[in-house]
């Protein structure tokens, strides 16, 4: 008897503001595969050991979950990535789920949140939706991405040029690394001239360390210490993609439109 399977993979986090993001991906995955079994895994040894240390519930690491999944006799799994671009994160993690091809009847990938501009679209309207009631002629709102140093970075300036070309100029894309940084982003604001508030709001999976620490942290590199030192408010929504709808939606579209490993 075929048993099936979708295995929901991210980086990982320790904050329960995290997990309530995952945990609804989760459950949408859950709804649009009845009679699959839904599975975690993580990527980040770190994040799986601290868990431990603090005596969370135990998340398998990628390696162990394909392990495990192997020894369960799963014949269909389907591994839906959390990223949010095709980076370097998602290469390792295709990598590794390549190594497993010998020991399922069939194994297939998703795509990560951005693959295409299709994707960036549902992402515009999705953010859209979540932040129309900041919108009063002088709030800016700072959708803050991880970033990479991989060629997928590209993304963060297509997002921000389709939404500058839809009309929405209040919108300023920036990364935590790699890429357009608080200084540079404070700099447009300051230019514009008619803004006394930012929204900043994380373009990540799940609201975890990054969002603590370096978005909304009080550290003076944190999103928030550049802003406020500029002289802006800032509101700091501690919500991770994967609690909008539209983008649970696209995870389980991408699940549903699964690649087969070897023609990855």
């Amino acid at each position: 008897m075929a048993r099936q399977a979708v295995l929901a993979v991210s980086f990982g986090t320790s904050c329960r503001t995290g997990d309530s993001a995952a945990s609804a991906v989760r459950q949408a995955l859950c709804a649009a595969f009845p009679g699959y079994e839904v599975r975690e895994a993580f990527t980040s040894r770190m994040v799986v050991q601290r868990l431990e240390q603090m005596g969370g519930c135990k998340v398998d690491h990628l390696y162990e979950a394909m392990a495990r999944a192997s020894r369960d006799k799963v014949t269909d799994l389907i591994v839906q990535p959390l990223h949010i671009l095709p980076g370097y994160g998602y290469l390792g993690l295709v990598d590794i789920v390549k190594g497993y091809a010998g020991q399922f009847a069939s194994l297939r990938i998703g795509a990560p949140l951005l693959t295409d501009d299709a994707d960036l679209e549902t992402v515009i309207s999705a953010v859209d939706k979540e932040l129309s009631g900041y919108l009063d002629g002088s709030t800016a709102v700072c959708l803050v991405g991880h970033g990479t140093g991989a060629a997928a970075g590209c993304a963060y300036g297509k997002l921000q040029g389709m939404l500058t070309g839809r009309g929405r100029k209040h919108y300023y894309v920036g990364t935590i690394e790699a890429g357009i940084g608080p200084q540079a982003v404070c700099s447009a604001l300051k230019q514009h001239g008619s803004y006394r508030r930012a929204v900043l709001f994380p373009l990540l999976a799940a609201s975890g360390g990054h969002v603590e620490k370096d978005v909304a942290g009080t550290g003076g590199h944190s999103w928030r210490s550049v802003l406020e030192k500029a002289g802006f408010s800032v509101i700091c929504v501690r919500k991770g993609l994967g609690q909008l709808p539209g983008i649970r939606n696209l995870y389980v579209a991408h699940a549903k439109a699964a690649t087969d490993v070897w023609k990855l």
